[in-house]
């Protein structure tokens, strides 16, 4: 099964929560990259995180360093290179971003002319940017914005991968995004991290358009987890929008420094168990996402 932008509305899903440690990275990757597999939408993965653990996961440290200087990281989305000259470029030019081809790398693809899986990788020094303040954040989000508009002309589907704060990067994942996918460990602080950022996007006057929102319990463990799940699926405002099927926590998806690349690629014990796992999830998610009816 195929579906493409051009009988369909690009989705662009920011996974994202205020709470650190949910696994938003994991989601990213594996549940993701399971969407593309199953029904074959053209999917670009954009780490959104200082931290750049999603590009950490998927890409060697060889990898990385070459894309970088090859100026193919979300840095160099939001940051224009410098003209030789202030009559060398027009603003617009300096503000829009409309080859997306130029940041982008492939990781993988269903054959020729078929749906491919791509990336931008991330950058530390997105984090200055959360230091700077007024109109120095202007062209950055003009450009981002401009990124993404472009991008969803020609993906299917795309994901950010944010990180855990309210910053000027995350703003712009949120009023870029048609959806939020929340994933949410059961503890006791899951509901109360949920409704934090809730709350930012109800109040974030630049938003026009509300994302629509989708949770997902993450790393659940058999033990001690189930009342938290009991209390976040009967909140009024949460829980219709809970997924019935929940990540089991498992050391399969634990980053490993002799490792790069999917968790489903690893030939390890309960590979095709945990594939299955995610296969479901996959097209529960795909459906909250309207990618699917």
């Amino acid at each position: 099964m195929s579906t493409s932008p051009s009988n369909r509305s690009s989705v662009v899903a920011a996974v994202i929560n205020m709470k650190g440690g949910v696994g938003k990275t994991v989601l990213s990757a594996n549940l993701f990259r399971e969407i593309y597999s199953n029904f074959g939408i053209k999917t670009l993965l954009i780490d959104f995180d200082a931290q750049f653990n999603l590009s950490q996961l998927l890409l060697t440290r060889a990898d990385y360093e070459r894309f970088r200087a090859e100026k193919r990281t979300i840095q160099y989305i939001m940051e224009p290179e410098q003209p030789d000259s202030v009559f060398a470029v027009a603003e617009d030019d300096l503000e829009c971003v409309s080859n997306v081809d130029d940041y982008t790398i492939e990781l993988e693809s269903q054959g020729a002319g078929g749906p491919s899986l791509c990336m931008v990788p991330g950058d530390f020094r997105l984090a200055l940017m959360n230091l700077r303040e007024g109109s120095g954040l202007k062209l950055p989000a003009r450009r981002f914005r401009s990124f993404i508009q472009n991008a969803a002309q020609t993906y299917g589907l795309v994901v950010l991968d944010c990180n855990p704060s309210s910053s000027f990067v995350t703003r712009c994942a949120l009023e870029a995004a048609t959806h939020l996918v929340i994933p949410v460990r059961a503890d006791k602080f899951a509901t109360l991290g949920v409704e934090l950022l809730y709350k930012f996007v109800e109040q974030m006057p630049t938003l026009t358009r509300k994302p629509k929102i989708c949770l997902i319990h993450n790393d659940v463990r058999d033990v001690g987890d189930q009342q938290a799940i009991v209390d976040l699926r009967a909140h009024s405002i949460f829980g219709p929008r809970t997924l019935v099927t929940e990540i089991k926590h498992s050391t399969f998806f634990m980053p490993s420094s002799d490792y790069t690349g999917f968790a489903t690629d690893r030939g390890v014990a309960h590979r095709y168990a945990i594939a299955g796992l995610l296969r479901v999830a996959a097209d529960e998610l795909a459906k909250a996402l309207e990618i699917i009816p």
